[in-house]
């Protein structure tokens, strides 16, 4: 057995929290900030990271590409979080069980809680912060959409973190992803981890269950087996 503590890899949107809306407005405000053009077609982000959600975007509303635009971008979403913070945690919500099961996994020895998500690292710090969630997870080891082209290439940036900061080495069945799409359960499979799966999102619990997560429940409220799915050898 490994003398790791286990990994848990959060998802944030639709996983952890939900922005009710404040998330597509800002989305449209780095754009506009970014590209001097308004986003008439907003993409579907889910299950995408967010280089690919914002290419998809550029195509979509016919802005020519520039190498600088995503920095540009992911700078003013940052800072777009940070200034209307007050209103993510108005508008928005925690989902039910997450603040519980955040807290209980933040104080064990054998766990080691962080973020795998498709929001850059920075944004995704900046949205759980609005709702006092940040405090929780590991930033030194989170990997977000902004380190890697695919979301499957995130886990092994998560494991080189965990590594060079730690000394860590994980393997197979030492990690763990949370998530609430179809691409959280195939990042998992790609990478030979265990995942549990949440009906919180667009995908329903039928369809995660047809995607072959280890475990699929209908939310995070039951603690107790939350923690028995996470912690389970």
């Amino acid at each position: 057995m490994s003398t790791s503590p286990r990994l848990v890899l959060w998802d944030i949107d639709h996983t952890l929290i939900s922005t009710g809306g404040v998330g597509s407005e800002v989305f449209r405000r780095a754009f506009r900030e970014a590209t001097g053009a308004e986003l008439a077609v907003m993409p579907d982000p889910t299950g995408k990271t967010e280089p690919a959600t914002f290419a998809r975007a550029l195509r979509e509303n016919m802005v020519p590409v520039r190498d600088e635009l995503f920095s540009a971008f992911a700078e003013a979403q940052t800072r777009a979080y940070g200034e209307q913070a007050a209103e993510l945690a108005e508008r928005g919500r925690v989902l039910p069980g997450v603040r519980e099961v955040l807290e209980e996994l933040a104080g064990r020895p054998d766990v080691l809680s962080s973020v795998l998500s498709g929001n850059t690292r920075a944004a995704g710090r900046a949205k759980l912060e609005a709702f006092g969630l940040a405090r929780y997870l590991d930033w030194d080891i989170a990997a977000g959409g902004d380190d890697a082209p695919t979301r499957p290439d995130l886990v092994p940036v998560a494991w080189e973190r965990a590594a060079a900061t730690y000394g860590y080495r994980y393997g197979l069945g030492e990690t763990v992803l949370v998530g609430d799409t179809l691409a959280d359960i195939a990042t998992a499979h790609a990478n030979r981890c265990r995942v549990l799966a949440v009906a919180t999102g667009r995908t329903s619990f039928d369809e995660l269950v047809a995607g072959h997560a280890d475990l699929v429940l209908i939310d995070l409220s039951d603690t107790s087996a939350v923690l028995a799915a996470l912690l389970g050898y």
